[in-house]
């Protein structure tokens, strides 16, 4: 013997889902954090180095402004006055602390896309996170170097 309870339940749940996010401002959105992966790996999170190499980064999206007006999921920027980024610096962490910034006071290009090139510091072998960053947003995803002894 089936219940009718649960089922009508979960129908006006559903309706209510539906009218919720047919009301929701779509300049409500949320905006692409910015973006940051290795040059020529942007597959890789991680890459192995030694003291001396040189790191290319490239990014893409670094603004504070966001003007979105996407749906929900992927976002389509929109109309707006998206300034680059000042003020980003990159920084190698080890257990969560900074050891290194290796990259100080950059701006992104009027695209909001970001190039850094760096060289790998004389620090102990073992991995580090790449923070690459300004006062307020953080490049995604993760990446790391890990450094071999020579």
């Amino acid at each position: 013997m089936s219940h009718p309870e649960p089922r009508r339940f979960a129908g006006i749940v559903l309706a209510t889902l539906l009218l919720l996010s047919l009301s929701v401002d779509p300049s409500m959105g949320s905006c692409v954090p910015p973006s940051i992966a290795f040059s020529r790996m942007p597959e890789r999170a991680v890459i192995k180095v030694a003291p001396g190499d040189s790191v290319s980064l490239v990014g893409e999206y670094w603004t504070s402004d966001c003007f979105d007006t996407g749906p929900i999921g992927p976002c389509a920027r929109g109309p707006g006055d998206e300034r680059p980024m000042r003020g980003i610096d990159v920084d190698l962490l080890r257990g969560g602390d900074p050891v290194a910034r290796v990259v100080e006071d950059m701006t992104a290009e009027s695209d909001l896309t970001l190039s850094a090139v760096f060289r790998v510091p004389a620090l102990e072998p073992g991995r580090y996170r790449i923070l690459v960053h300004d006062r307020g947003a953080e490049g995604y995803p993760e990446l790391f170097l890990r450094i071999r002894s020579d």
